[in-house]
């Protein structure tokens, strides 16, 4: 970029981070942006609770960083335990007046002139809403990203109610005070930003913002990985990601292709991963799928790389970062058909019912089967993935900000 945004003091709140390794891919994408960010002179400051720091310094060293204490029981967590879904209201209401208790300080030190809460959880999205509330400095804009909608607890898939229950409350409540304070928001897709007009949100503020993807990097990353799999799933192991799904697609798959390999990487709760391990052992699959766990992005992309093919049994998405970091590796793909995904790579790739397991089978076989479909539509998906370039994406947020600061 030829642009200087040396004007430009923005605080980012990345202050929902749970677990120090597992990031979402809001916060993935966060970590993307603001590297961009970074070289183009601006002046970034960012909250990070303290279990970020290892990773969030590593990846982003040169911005400014702001740290909220941990609590004692921060290092006991288990995301998929419910009794531990208390702890993670005490540390985010902990989070959360922290912030606010210290936010006017932050930004009359800094003299920051753009807040940014990179997702729409509370730890991210109340201080710049008490700071907005109460008028301390007009000239300071909040800009809030929604990555997408909770559904309704009763029509969510792969979800407890009483999870989804709370999610979808909490989100709710998070809109409400992003509608009535915040200057400017950014979504990743027309539909979110349709439903949030449906809801009573001005459209004028509304804007679509792109997630994007460091195409320079992933080409720089070499085949190193010692061995090939027949594909790859690669994200977070939550239930809403169908990663049961692609276990039970594998046992159909296998009954054709006897040494069919996949390798499932993401992080994930250690009662999380027990669980996938025991459905993996009552299938007989322990010789065809592998858990990596969480891994370093250059091996993720070593083993990516040399996959045949990617796989996504995800029932929600705000977008979809890990399918077009496939896409960029030249790797065909076969998803779910979410509307997110028809949206942002149209026939890019191969659409499987949602939820229905032998489709899924059915069309990953497909292109296990024709090595000259996969190589075709690996190359349509890089050309078409290409606009998606983290750069671009990047200076369209950076423009908007700076416009914003004209009005």
């Amino acid at each position: 970029m030829e642009d200087n945004y040396s004007h430009l003091k923005i605080l980012a709140f990345f202050s929902a981070q749970l677990t120090p390794e597992i990031l979402s891919g809001g916060e993935k994408m966060f970590v993307e942006l603001a590297k961009v960010f970074l070289s183009n002179d601006v002046n970034l400051f960012t909250v990070i609770p303290d279990i970020s720091t290892d990773v969030l310094k590593k990846e982003i060293p040169k911005s400014n960083f702001i740290t909220i204490p941990c609590l004692s029981i921060e290092s006991k967590l288990d995301l998929e335990r419910f009794s531990h879904k208390v702890f993670i209201t005490l540390i985010s209401i902990f989070r959360t007046l922290y912030q606010v208790s210290r936010l006017n300080n932050w930004i009359k030190k800094h003299g920051i002139n753009i807040m940014y809460s990179v997702s729409d959880y509370f730890p991210a999205i109340v201080a710049p809403a008490f700071f907005k509330f109460f008028k301390l400095n007009s000239s300071v804009r909040w800009f809030t990203v929604i990555h997408h909608i909770i559904g309704s607890p009763l029509k969510r898939e792969k979800s407890s109610f009483i999870n989804s229950l709370v999610a979808y409350s909490f989100q709710k409540i998070s809109f409400f005070i992003i509608r009535c304070f915040s200057d400017a928001i950014f979504v990743k897709n027309h539909l979110v930003k349709y439903d949030l007009m449906k809801m009573g949100f001005d459209g004028s503020t509304i804007y679509i913002s792109d997630n994007g993807i460091d195409l320079d990097k992933i080409d720089s990353y070499s085949l190193s990985y010692d061995g090939q799999f027949d594909m790859c799933y690669v994200g977070r192991l939550s239930k809403t990601k169908g990663v049961e799904d692609l276990i039970y697609a594998l046992e159909l798959i296998s009954k054709e292709i006897q040494n069919v390999k996949l390798a499932i990487i993401g992080g994930c709760s250690p009662s999380e991963e027990n669980r996938l391990k025991t459905i993996i052992k009552s299938k007989n699959l322990e010789r065809n799928i592998v858990l990596f766990g969480f891994l370093n992005e250059e091996r993720v992309y070593s083993i990516r790389k040399q996959s045949k093919l990617f796989v996504s049994a995800s029932y929600e998405e705000g977008w979809g970062i890990s399918v077009a970091e496939s896409l960029a590796c030249k790797i065909p793909g076969v998803v779910y058909d979410l509307s997110v995904y028809r949206e942002k790579f149209s026939d890019a790739l191969l659409y499987a019912k949602i939820g229905n397991i032998n489709d899924l089978a059915n069309k990953t076989l497909v292109l296990l089967k024709d090595k000259t479909l996969r190589i075709e539509m690996g190359r349509n998906g890089r050309m078409y993935i290409e606009k998606y370039d983290i750069k671009n994406i990047a200076k369209r947020e950076l423009e908007m900000f700076s416009s914003a600061l004209l009005e």
